[in-house]
């Protein structure tokens, strides 16, 4: 075999995205080369962009046996990246702590084990190792902003909103530390102020299912200042589209759109009420009139009044009718969100819950009565489940 025609075929090959061909000459260059190190960094390449992170490791590390100088930086930087990725934190560490040996001066790498230990969850170690490139490098927005991390994930909002903030005073445009600095705002009550970090954040990564859903959170906790539940729904909407497996956004989109429901049925009685309140005082001005000489309308009165309350019961019909009618979208929205939420999470109270009340919205007293009861069962301290069982059963 010509070690320099099939190893320039192999890399066409790779260009050429033929990554099944390019493995195998791979394969047989390396078995005649077995000191080529730059097939094992090529092929590790290639194992990669297929997306085995496990066999391009194992070609890194034999790149690693071969290499020495700036090349044995790489590619060690490079396997301990992956096996960041394959959640393996003890051996990207341990490989970090080599390039920290090898590149002293180099405090970048502290960082990268201190992230290490962080994933790992190793809090305590990777607050050393971010302390100490906190105090060394000039621009310590990646170590701040694992720092800040920590210190919300242990009860000091304020402390971890300081830090997201001095990140982002070396990187504006730095999404993450804009959406973390805007849970911590959440989290904290400034519901106002992580909308903004939230909107922010988007505009700077609007493929991020996690914005889109915490902004909607926020805008739903928020949402009398709205005016009504679309907005909310919105943004979940759109980090439905950009994760479908997110069980929250669906709960939290069906339950927008079962308030939307509910706000359309009680516009509706508000209209048809009103005109019965018009009706109403129409005839106590008839009676008044009646009192004071005008007894000829007296018997007309009565008769409008006994006509009127004949048809309560009708009139009562007639508003569900056309309220549930005019929400009768929503609920249908709001019934595929929920059912969708328990095909991802066969146990989700809320949904059980919350379909529970679409159910009792539309008249469908036995359907809803079942969910009220799985919701019991799965949380029998549930605050509101209980109540609606009695009032459906009693």
């Amino acid at each position: 075999m010509d070690y320099e025609e099939t190893h320039l075929e192999a890399r066409i090959l790779v260009q050429k995205g033929e990554h099944d061909a390019a493995l195998e000459l791979y394969e047989g260059l390396i078995a005649e080369f077995p000191d080529k190190v730059e097939l094992f960094h090529e092929r590790a390449n290639v194992w990669y962009v297929k997306g085995d992170l496990a066999k391009a490791v194992e070609d890194n590390t034999r790149e690693i046996a071969l290499s020495e100088g700036e090349d044995l930086v790489n590619a060690l930087s490079v396997r301990a990246a992956r096996y960041d990725m394959l959640e393996r934190y003890d051996e990207a560490a341990a490989d970090y702590t080599r390039l920290m040996e090898l590149e002293s001066g180099e405090i970048h790498w502290v960082t990268r084990r201190g992230v290490a230990y962080f994933d790992k969850g190793d809090l305590d170690a990777a607050l050393a190792d971010l302390e100490r490139a906190i105090e060394k490098e000039e621009k310590p927005w990646w170590a701040l902003v694992h720092w800040g991390r920590i210190r919300g994930q242990r009860g000091d909002l304020e402390g971890a909103i300081a830090d997201f903030t001095r990140t982002l005073s070396y990187r504006p445009d730095y999404a993450y530390a804009l959406g973390q600095r805007g849970y911590c705002r959440f989290t904290s009550g400034d519901q106002e102020g992580a909308e903004v970090d939230f909107s922010a954040a988007l505009e700077l990564d609007p493929k991020d299912a996690w914005l889109w859903y915490s902004r909607g959170v926020c805008r739903w906790n928020r949402v009398k200042e709205y005016e009504d539940a679309a907005a909310p729904a919105k943004d979940f909407s759109k980090a439905i589209e950009l994760d479908p497996n997110m069980t929250d956004a669906y709960l939290g989109r069906g339950n927008a759109y079962y308030v939307e429901a509910v706000e359309k049925m009680e516009w509706m009685k508000g209209i048809v009420m009103e005109a019965a309140k018009d009706e109403a005082e129409r005839l106590l001005l008839m009676e008044q009139l009646a009192h004071i000489g005008y007894p000829e309308l007296i018997p007309r009165y009565n008769q409008t009044l006994v006509a009127l309350r004949s048809q309560r019961t009708e009139l009562d019909k007639m508003i569900l009718s056309a309220s549930a009618m005019m929400a009768e979208d929503y609920v249908r929205d709001a019934m595929a969100d929920l059912n969708r939420a328990l095909e991802l999470d066969p146990a989700s109270v809320k949904a059980y819950y919350f379909r529970g009340c679409c159910y009792e919205l539309v008249g469908d007293r036995e359907k809803a009565a079942a969910d009220f009861r799985q919701t019991l069962a799965l949380n029998p301290g549930h605050p509101h489940a209980g109540q609606k069982l009695s009032e459906l059963c009693g």
